[in-house]
């Protein structure tokens, strides 16, 4: 997961915070799909880790 801006004019961590916070009264596109990219990219890293998870517990019930 990345935690560092896409490019180094825009820190989208930043402007996240800041429309939380009402600081900002919308969210950026460019913004909005960049943590919808990281989100997408962590929810895919838990699924391999849990069908690896899953696989092992299969294959103990084999054995």
């Amino acid at each position: 997961m990345a935690d560092a801006p896409e490019s180094d004019d825009v820190d989208h961590w930043e402007v996240l915070r800041e429309y939380e916070s009402g600081e900002r009264d919308e969210l950026p596109d460019e913004t909005r799909e960049y943590h919808h990219r990281i989100n997408r990219e962590s929810q895919g890293a838990l699924l391999d880790e849990l069908a690896k998870g899953l696989t092992a517990l299969s294959q103990e019930d084999d054995q």
